[in-house]
């Protein structure tokens, strides 16, 4: 076995909301550690653990990077689209259906759905007089980032890249 001790290039930016801050009850604080060396952001809040490691950039340094990225790019790094979404799943169906007598009466009925799952949606749906001819039922469910992913994006976005900012225009 070979153990290598190393001494890591970090900078660790650290938030407390207070009361009064939009976001406290969301999230109350925050510690996010960019390991400058081998591209990674590691962080630790109260809406969830994230990491992610990007690809070394020889032009640029990597909180140059973190600097810019946005709450839609960060998400798709940190988290995936695991949250049911029902409200998509009912416009993406109904923009599917085929036009039809029946058609008023079938919209009311799928706004009518109030499920928490995928598969509760798709049963609910198929009990649906008039929606046996629907096959792929499936092709119709949308999904999005978990509430505490969507949080933590923001803080990131809105509390740490002002501060990133002000780290790199004082020269580290």
């Amino acid at each position: 076995m070979q153990v290598e001790i190393k001494k890591p290039d970090t900078v660790q930016f650290c938030i407390r909301m207070e009361e009064e801050d939009e976001l406290y009850r969301r999230c109350m604080w925050a510690r996010i550690t960019f390991d400058n060396k081998n591209w990674s952001m590691m962080a630790q809040s109260d809406c969830g653990g994230y990491s992610y490691s990007w690809y070394p950039e020889k032009d640029r340094k990597f909180l140059e990077l973190m600097q810019q990225i946005d709450e839609q790019y960060l998400l798709g790094k940190i988290s995936d689209q695991t949250r049911f979404d029902e409200e998509g799943s009912k416009k993406t169906l109904i923009r599917w259906l085929s036009e039809g007598t029946e058609l008023k009466r079938i919209i009311a009925e799928i706004n009518k759905i109030n499920v928490c799952s995928a598969t509760e949606f798709i049963q609910e749906v198929k009990e649906i007089s008039g929606m046996e001819d629907y096959t792929d039922l499936w092709e119709c469910i949308e999904n999005d980032y978990p509430q505490s992913a969507k949080v933590f994006s923001r803080i990131f976005v809105e509390c740490v890249q002002p501060e990133i900012r002000k780290y790199l225009k004082q020269g580290n």
